[in-house]
């Protein structure tokens, strides 16, 4: 047997503003870090709140229910285990983003959060206000509210970021016999910052361990980011990283927060929650069993040498076995700290085995991305909606591209669940059998087609303009996965309406004017909620690159209660497509159509094609999407052009734009730009009554949360075209020269 520390890290799905859920997922949490054999538990941020609450932050009650939260957790009186939970706190007229760290009932620390996340989706000096911003000290005395102190006895704790907690180990099993453990803290986007606090931490101050909680939401081809850093942290300093991160959809609706949490140690990954078989948990505690001698070994053996003679300061005494509230302490400790706790043994004998990590869900592709992200996201909707009576999906089913993939995304849906099912996750059938209004449910549930049988509707809704071709792909793909299927004509609705309501000129009625377009488009989104029969929610079908130039009518079918895909791009869902048919059973065929379809809105009729009408190509606007906001930058149309100008030959370039070669003019390009830039500023409008979509994209064009910007544009871009065709004629005639 050995002495070992246990730090168990948790990824919470919590509801903001669900007080009562969240604190019961908490304590949950927490009893099982302490069946696991855990000395130290580690939660997400904000977990008593949700993390999502936005501006309800402003209401005093949000702060004040979240002290008679933590109040019933100290009640609780968990012993011998160090607690960390994040909480929003209001201290002196400004609120604060906090870690509470819990010993024995009483509060041995308050830490603040020192930066603030404030890119992509991250608003949080809306609310908060970031602690040591140079007003503030670096730490201070914080008097705890009354109803604390009713509980614990304890009146006042330790706030700031300058503080860390010294144990001294103290075992017979321990090689070192007398020595000390220190732990420190990071929260969330600290660890991102070049000066992040573990670089002082683990050099200067000599900690072993940091712990860090965080709300890090899911982007495609971002899941390994934050561990890679933690990896590269500890491989250079040599230490612990425990990282607790939420999971699921918490009520800002947009985001989907991918869990993960994870130990890490010397470079290497320990443990980490989220797998496959747990993704659908409310409550995921993962445990990594830490020897303090490696890391110490480690630091000898690759001369990593600690400096704690450089940083100076007071020690505090907490005595662990008494519970120490500090009220005897009158020090002004406005300085960098050593909070010293007796009486707390950290190290736990047991020859418990640290079990290996679950392979399934480390390296996704992006298409197992969508799969598991978007299934969460959905899931998560559903079962919070299911109060008011909804019984699952329908989806406005045209046989192309972006409705099949949204059809794919519900059966993956079902294929989770189905395997929560086989795996008899309780909590999971509980809420199918309310769904579906089932007591008897699960007994007949043999497949995922027959969860989405029951989940999924899909209707067709077709005029004189739609062709056969494409109602064969969505009847195929409806039989494949076993949805419930509806085909209907409203041809006779679109001609009355087009021929009973006056308008200003006439028109031939041959002729499929854009205004016949629109009625078409319009009219589907209103069938769609009328077969939804209030039992439903809408899926909306538009991909990210149409949301950016427009390429919808506002209020048709991109119009819904959520859209799975609304920030993923047509290639993208091409190569999620195509993995579908590998756990979908049947499709080969039905899919294979699907994906080498041309891309049509089937409003003038079966031959139109989208990108006909948009004048570039779906792979064009991907770039030009991450080249106005993304991986390649955030450019403007002077900008954009430039930069495709200059890297017109990188492979991400000339792969996509196929007529650039060694002697194409710049004129191919500008105009490209020139007709990007026109489209989305006709067409910005529109983005602002974008349906709420998951987050997936850095090159999101959503209005409402991520890209704000104005919607009043100047569609001919006078100073900015002007530019551009500047620097044509220069590249011209620096080529004659």
């Amino acid at each position: 047997m050995m002495s070992r520390i246990g730090v168990a890290v948790c990824s919470l799905n919590q509801l903001s503003l669900d007080f009562d859920g969240n604190s019961k997922r908490i304590i949950q949490s927490i009893k099982e870090a302490i069946d696991l054999g855990a000395s130290i538990r580690v939660g997400p941020e904000l977990e008593i709140t949700g993390y999502g609450c936005e501006d309800a932050f402003y209401e005093m009650d949000t702060t004040y229910h979240s002290w008679q939260v933590l109040a019933q957790i100290i009640e609780q009186d968990f012993k011998d285990i160090l607690i960390d939970i994040g909480m929003p706190v209001l201290k002196d007229s400004a609120l604060y983003n906090c870690r509470i760290l819990l010993l024995n009932s009483q509060i041995v620390l308050i830490r603040p959060k020192t930066r603030l996340a404030l890119n992509g989706n991250y608003r949080e000096s809306r609310w908060f206000t970031a602690w040591d911003d140079g007003s503030q000290g670096l730490m201070a005395w914080y008097s705890l509210p009354p109803l604390i102190t009713a509980v614990n006895g304890q009146t006042r704790a330790p706030f700031g970021d300058k503080a860390v907690l010294e144990l001294t180990l103290d075992s017979t099993h321990s090689m070192v016999s007398a020595s000390t453990f220190r732990i420190g803290f990071e929260i969330c986007e600290e660890l991102w910052h070049s000066d992040a606090q573990h670089i002082s931490l683990y050099g200067k101050r000599g900690c072993h361990l940091i712990l860090n909680s965080s709300a890090s939401y899911w982007e495609i081809r971002k899941l390994c980011r934050v561990l890679d850093l933690m990896k590269s942290a500890t491989f250079k300093s040599g230490g612990v990283y425990a990282f607790a991160n939420q999971i699921g959809c918490d009520g800002g609706g947009r985001l989907c927060f991918y869990g993960r949490s994870v130990v890490v140690m010397n470079g290497d990954l320990l443990t980490m929650t989220s797998d496959r078989e747990t993704m659908f948990n409310e409550i995921q505690t993962a445990i990594a069993y830490i020897d303090p001698n490696d890391v110490t070994q480690y630091r000898l053996q690759n001369n990593i040498k600690t400096q704690t003679h450089k940083i100076m300061g007071n020690n505090l005494i907490f005595d662990a076995s008494k519970g120490n509230n500090y009220n005897s302490l009158d020090l002004n400790i406005q300085q960098i700290i050593t909070i010293n706790i007796n009486g707390f043994n950290i190290l736990r004998t047991s020859n418990t085995v640290q079990k290996p990590i679950s392979m399934n869900h480390l390296n996704l592709r992006p298409e197992q991305e969508i799969m598991v992200y978007c299934s969460l996201w959905l899931w998560d909707y559903l079962r919070r909606c299911i109060k008011r009576g909804l019984e699952g999906f329908i989806v406005p089913l045209s046989g192309g591209l972006d409705s099949s993939s949204v059809v794919c995304l519900v059966y993956s849906l079902c294929t989770l669940l189905h395997q929560q099912i086989t795996l008899k996750n309780t909590q999971i059938i509980d809420y199918l059998k309310i769904v579906f209004k089932d007591p008897d449910v699960i007994d007949k549930i043999h497949s995922p087609k027959d969860i989405c049988n029951k989940l999924l509707k899909c209707v067709y809704l077709s005029t004189r303009y739609s062709g056969q071709d494409s109602y064969d792909r969505a009847k195929s793909l409806a039989q494949s996965v076993n949805c419930r299927f509806f085909a209907h004509n409203f041809d006779d609705i679109f001609k009355l309406i087009g021929s009973s309501v006056p308008t200003e000129t006439s028109v031939d009625e041959n002729v499929v004017t854009l205004q016949k377009q629109n009625l078409q488009a319009r009219l589907r989104m209103v069938l769609t909620y009328y077969m939804s029969e209030g039992k439903r929610l809408v899926l909306a079908t538009g991909n990210v690159d149409e949301a950016l130039v427009g390429y919808l009518t506002k209020y048709d079918c991109s119009s819904a209660d959520l859209n799975p895909i609304g920030s993923i791009s047509k290639n993208d869902l091409k190569n999620f497509m195509r993995f579908c048919k590998d756990f979908i059973p049947d499709t080969n065929n039905a899919i294979n159509r699907i994906v080498d379809a041309i891309p049509s809105a089937e409003l003038t009729g079966e031959d139109q094609k989208d990108e006909d009408d948009l004048g570039l190509t779906y792979d064009e606007l991907s770039v030009f999407g991450k080249l106005r906001r993304g991986q390649f930058g955030a450019y403007g149309p002077y900008g954009m052009f430039c930069k495709l100008w200059e890297e017109r030959h990188c492979h991400h370039i000339s792969s996509v734009i196929k007529d650039l070669s060694q002697t194409t003019s710049p004129e191919v390009i500008a105009a490209k730009v020139k007709r990007f830039f026109t489209l989305y500023a006709n067409n910005r409008h529109k983005q602002t009554v974008l349906t709420p979509a998951l987050h997936s994209e850095t090159y999101s064009p959503d209005d409402n949360r991520f890209d704000q910007r104005q919607f009043l544009f100047d569609p001919e871009w006078k100073f900015q075209f002007r530019q551009i065709d500047i620097r044509v004629q220069q590249i011209n005639q620096n080529k004659l020269d």
